[in-house]
């Protein structure tokens, strides 16, 4: 079983050893040990993966930050799985234990579940009908020798089999569409496209987009797509509407 972290919330986790969930949250944590997700995907970098739930260890949880940016507090979570069928017991910082099950969903790659409700989220849609998710998320920049995590906005190509070609500022539009494909070095890297294809100038306190940047992509049956990005705005100059165009070959 594999678990990921909501990371447009900067969600973190560390494992707690010789801990149950009965005993009080720790005072504190050391920063060293908290981890995040790597945006890379699919399921390389889950921090959750580190820790050794069937040997009793549990994980304290950092839940981040709300859509209205408030502080979200903290939980601590047991995960045990047998098949298809999961057991979650978790408490927050005000108690009590609580305890949901619920079983994966095979018609969907991932199977969402919210600590805060107790029950899973219809979040994803069905397999072959999508190929990006438009979203914050939590990039891991490189800064001074060590990671940076940062929450971005941009774009993830989660569906199994969608890959991407960042081709970048220097191929014209419809010639780059009329090419041979064969040879471009495709990757299954989820930030792929990711949020750099916007700009923000501090001086003008607005973002800008690069039209000339082109980016190609392959879903899992082999249709292909040439898209680019237009704008990061609404009709009314508020900021996070994306316009696209998009061909497909």
């Amino acid at each position: 079983l594999q678990t990921r972290l909501n990371t447009s919330r900067f969600m973190r986790v560390t494992a707690l050893e010789n801990t149950n969930l009965n005993d009080p949250f720790p005072e504190s944590v050391d920063e060293s040990l908290w981890g995040f997700d790597s945006p890379i995907g699919p399921h390389d970098g889950l921090v959750m993966d580190q820790v050794d739930f069937s040997n009793g260890e549990i994980c304290l949880l950092d839940m981040g930050y709300s859509s209205a940016a408030e502080v979200m507090g903290f939980m601590m979570v047991n995960i045990q799985n047998e098949g298809n069928q999961v057991t979650l017991e978790y408490k927050n910082e005000q108690g009590p234990v609580m305890s949901s099950s619920f079983a994966l969903d095979d018609n969907r790659e991932w199977t969402y579940f919210s600590l805060l409700s107790g029950e899973t989220v219809n979040l994803e849609p069905e397999p072959g009908t999508w190929h990006l998710m438009f979203s914050g998320y939590t990039e891991i920049f490189d800064f001074d020798g060590g990671p940076l995590p940062y929450l971005v906005t941009g774009v993830l190509s989660i569906p199994e089999g969608t890959q991407i070609y960042d081709a970048g500022t220097d191929q014209n539009w419809d010639d780059l569409f009329n090419s041979d494909w064969e040879d471009m070095e495709f990757t299954n890297h989820w930030n792929a496209i990711g949020y750099d294809w916007k700009s923000y100038s501090l001086e003008l306190g607005e973002y800008s987009v690069d039209d000339a940047h082109l980016y190609c992509a392959r879903d899992a049956v082999g249709r292909e797509f040439l898209f680019r990005f237009l704008d990061f705005y609404d009709s009314s100059g508020n900021p996070g509407t994306i316009t696209l165009e998009i061909r497909e070959r």
